[in-house]
């Protein structure tokens, strides 16, 4: 599990380095850190509604 949250933090921090010079998401022009930060808070929302 230790190592997930390694692989996990590392792809955050290619992200909000802006390191990842491609759209993540082409459906959008929002830019990838807005997208990651969505989506995660999303999945955490579906994944544990008891938190919302």
């Amino acid at each position: 599990l230790t190592m997930h949250a390694s692989i996990l933090a590392y792809m955050f921090n290619l992200v909000e380095e802006g390191k990842i010079s491609i759209t993540l998401n082409a459906g959008t022009t929002a830019n990838n850190q807005g997208y990651v930060q969505e989506y995660v808070a999303n999945l955490l929302k579906t994944a544990f509604p008891h938190l919302q």
